[in-house]
């Protein structure tokens, strides 16, 4: 019998719901910083903090996801990641409500997303998990963090002042 290797996984919490991304995805887990507000951007990118010298853009995943945002906590967090911009690798945060645990998924413990009846659109979800009672909707962060897809999406939606 043939073990399937296991991968490791950061929850993060979004509203009521449990996400989460590969964990070799996150460069870093942040407390909630300072960010200034960039004008005429959409409302997703909630502007730009300065990380040790690094001015990163910081994109509220849940209004990204189409989901409501919740208020700022002591719990409030951002992962930062780096995301392909013009073929080089480019530091982004993603502010989350708050970060969950550490879990180990192997294949056999996802299983693929329905059609609907899911919070987010399908094409972000790789897979559903079950820990326990809740399930775990894993993040297709590609997709989401897609520069021209979010360029798309930027299109016609409410700008900042």
């Amino acid at each position: 019998m043939a073990s399937s290797a296991l991968t490791p996984y950061l929850t993060f919490a979004l509203g009521n719901d449990s996400y989460a991304t590969a964990l070799l995805r996150i460069k870093e887990i942040a407390a909630h910083t300072p960010i200034s507000r960039v004008p005429e951007t959409p409302a997703w990118l909630l502007g730009v903090t300065n990380l040790r010298g690094t001015v990163v853009p910081v994109i509220s995943l849940a209004r990204r996801l189409g989901l409501p945002s919740a208020p700022v906590t002591k719990k409030t967090c951002i992962l930062v990641l780096d995301i392909e911009r013009h073929g080089e690798p480019s530091p982004v945060a993603l502010e989350v409500d708050s970060v969950s645990e550490l879990l180990e998924l192997g294949p056999d413990s996802l299983e693929p997303c329905p059609a609907f009846g899911t919070p987010i659109e399908s094409q972000y979800i790789l897979g559903i998990a079950h820990t326990g009672e809740r399930l775990v909707y894993l993040l297709d962060l590609d997709r989401v963090l897609n520069v021209s897809s979010m360029a798309s999406a930027a299109q016609g939606e409410p700008r900042a002042t």
